[in-house]
């Protein structure tokens, strides 16, 4: 029988050779930011949204990344490993496809070196489309974004190559898919790795499948989020973990105050209000 638990894969195998020499010997997701490793900063977010089973890709330093894990647990939240042993040779294609094999249902995919609002993974979580991108419509774009081209509420192309005129938003590395979704990311993942592309990266296979199955455009809007993915982006995290604490913080305040006058709230999915379900997806 299929499962119904939300299985959340968290991609983490790689150095994060970008950030050396603070990764030399740490793992990029070990690394710390506003006192705790961005990894933990995920594991809380995903628990806060009532995630319980965690797929957790590594690879470089993988034993301490299990240690920080086991000795750091996060209430509700289990986390099992899968190793990717070509982390040195590969990319997150190959570290997906690991991950694939033990998912029995719907799914979300991480980035391990991101850092965002949880509200964002709310409300991705929430749709009913087979498939969902959090999609931050901002400007400017910088180039190395993950560019999305978007047809009202549906992303039909992802790619760090696109041109920029061409893009709506930044794909900001979290995915869903449907329990009716993951066979064909699986089998589209299989194809790409058939073909001996294992240094592509994860979101070329979901480029691939944007042309057959629906992925809707869920809007950061409102939300913070970054990525720590070079000594740039660490110096910049505190300031906006910060402001990601201060916004999870406002609109939790928020939500008591409305829902003491009966009102439910708002989130945005793509450019399109709709009434929220959970206090979770309320805007400040």
């Amino acid at each position: 029988m299929r499962s119904t638990v939300m299985t959340t894969i968290i991609l983490a195998a790689g150095q994060g050779r970008r950030l050396r020499p603070i990764t030399d010997h740490l793992p990029k997701c070990l690394v710390p930011v506003g006192g705790a490793p961005i990894l933990t900063h995920t594991l809380e977010r995903i628990r806060q949204v009532g995630g319980t089973d965690v797929l957790l890709v590594t690879g470089f330093e993988a034993d301490r990344v299990r240690w920080h894990v086991r000795r750091r647990p996060v209430n509700g939240v289990r986390v099992r490993f899968v190793d990717n042993p070509r982390f040195a040779d590969t990319n997150n294609l190959y570290s997906l496809a690991l991950a694939l094999d033990e998912v029995d249902g719907a799914m979300t995919v991480i980035n391990g070196d991101d850092l965002f609002n949880v509200h964002i993974l709310a409300a991705l979580q929430a749709g009913d489309a087979p498939a969902a991108a959090a999609v931050d419509f901002s400007r400017p774009l910088l180039p190395d974004a993950m560019k999305t081209a978007v047809a009202g509420n549906r992303v039909i192309a992802l790619g760090k190559e696109m041109p920029a005129d061409r893009a709506a938003g930044n794909a900001i590395g979290l995915y869903r898919f449907s329990a009716h979704a993951v066979p064909l990311l699986r089998a589209e993942v299989a194809r790409w790795l058939a073909d001996g592309r294992l240094g592509a990266f994860y979101v070329a296979a979901i480029n691939a499948m944007a042309s057959g199955v629906p992925i809707e455009a869920v809007s950061t809007r409102g939300f913070s989020w970054c990525e720590v993915d070079d000594a740039r982006d660490l110096a910049a995290a505190p300031a906006k973990l910060n402001q990601i604490l201060a916004e999870e913080r406002a609109s939790s305040l928020a939500t008591r105050r409305r829902a003491r006058r009966g009102y439910h709230g708002t989130f945005h999915r793509g450019d399109r209000e709709h009434a929220s379900p959970t206090s979770l997806e309320v805007r400040a």
